[in-house]
């Protein structure tokens, strides 16, 4: 599918919007330091990463070095963690200054973790953040218990909301995901995933909101061939987290002030276009009951353990 292969997950191109520089390894977590004031370590998860060859992650960091230096002045060194706990605890330790993460993993450490505050949303196009299950339109398949055993195939770089979403709902039919399908394959492009559930090469293509619009209004005729089994609610929006007393105001302000302004003009709005992100917003009142809401939906990992 020309075009939308290159497409990343929101996530990934707002810690690619924070690198310092194109091709320049990411710094280990220990060596991260903020002595100079006009360069901000910022901390990434990893699972951002999953699936992308570090050589096409390095040269992603170009135009998005270019867009934060351009709307903020400042410069920016990314930190790779291994998750949202290590995330918090890297702001925590002062080690990062700015952690970028999805909006269900900060609503899993907030309560945590009081003094890590959002700062900004990162939106894409579409602005929904959903998961779809789909099959064939003429499969027998009614809902996910009638695909146990059957196979899975996913996106390139699938984006973690949508496994979390069927992940939960495999286990609500008492299994793990990689335990309720036979097979869980990836595919080399989106529209081959796709195509591989409306022609029975699998039994069920999982994709997320962008991917299931692309198809709907790009190959009509072939999306009028799927159904979907399972749908998710919509997620809260990907977010930037620091920490009370890590920056100044003034600082906060700052970045807040250029990185929502870029939209607004035309070196910005096109490097947001190459990023594939539609703006960079300030947090909306309502944001808190979204966090909430997804919690109660999606309880954190060790939650599910206990």
């Amino acid at each position: 599918m020309t075009g939308h292969h290159d497409r990343w997950t929101t996530g990934l191109l707002l810690a690619g919007a924070l690198c310092l520089a194109a091709g320049t390894p990411a710094p280990s977590a220990e060596k991260a330091t903020a002595s100079a004031s006009s360069t901000i370590p910022i901390a990434v998860p990893g699972a951002f990463f999953r699936d992308l060859p570090s050589a096409i992650a390095k040269t992603l960091t170009g135009p998005l070095k270019k867009l934060v230096e351009t709307q903020t002045g400042f410069g920016a060194e990314i930190v790779l963690g291994d998750g949202h706990e290590d995330l918090a605890r890297l702001l925590e330790e002062n080690k990062v200054q700015l952690a970028v993460m999805h909006g269900f993993e900060y609503a899993w450490i907030k309560d945590k973790h009081p003094a890590l505050k959002p700062l900004l949303l990162a939106v894409g196009e579409p602005r929904q953040i959903r998961a779809y299950l789909v099959t064939a339109a003429d499969s027998p398949a009614k809902s996910i218990q009638d695909l146990a055993g059957k196979t899975l195939v996913v996106p390139p770089l699938c984006k973690q909301h949508t496994l979390l979403f069927l992940d939960r709902q495999c286990r609500e039919c008492g299994k793990k995901l990689t335990d309720h399908f036979g097979q869980m394959k990836t595919a080399a492009e989106v529209e081959e995933a796709l195509d591989d559930a409306v022609f029975g090469r699998a039994g069920a293509a999982l994709v997320d909101e962008e991917a299931f619009d692309w198809y709907q209004r790009r190959r009509a005729s072939k999306f009028a061939k799927l159904k979907v089994v399972a749908e998710s609610g919509t997620f809260p929006a990907t977010v930037v987290v620091y920490r009370e007393g890590g920056l100044s105001e003034t600082a906060l302000r700052r970045i807040r002030d250029g990185m929502t302004a870029a939209a607004r003009s035309t070196e910005g709005k096109a490097l947001l276009t190459v990023c594939h992100i539609a703006a960079f917003e300030v947090v909306p009142k309502d944001y808190e009951g979204e966090l909430t809401a997804i919690r109660k939906t999606y309880p954190p990992p060790e939650a599910l353990e206990k």
